[in-house]
């Protein structure tokens, strides 16, 4: 007897979506170990090479905080006001104007 609804090819077609998720994912994850591994080693893809971008989004964890931290703080002396210091030794606190909540 041969099924006359289609609720086996949607599930075959479910299964297929999540194998080709999980086989992304893996693929990114394998890159990402890789790429890392060549950093630490000392070694990089060369710029003239087909897949030089292949790691050009590998960073390390601290390099990704400092950026992000000197983003911050010129974004702080851009927009906001700086406050009184009380000790020379604490950092520099800003006030900035907030913004109404968008309804």
């Amino acid at each position: 007897m041969v099924p006359l609804d289609r609720k086996g090819l949607d599930q075959c077609r479910r299964i297929a979506k999540r194998q080709e998720e999980k086989m992304r994912l893996d693929y990114e994850l394998v890159r990402v170990l890789k790429c890392s591994d060549l950093q630490r080693k000392g070694f990089m893809l060369a710029e003239n090479s087909r897949v030089y971008d292949m790691c050009s989004d590998v960073v390390p964890i601290v390099e990704y905080q400092a950026k992000k931290k000197a983003a911050v703080k010129q974004y702080l002396k851009k927009e906001c006001t700086p406050k009184e210091k009380k000790f020379p030794w604490n950092e520099q606190e800003y006030e900035c104007k907030t913004n109404p909540s968008k309804k």
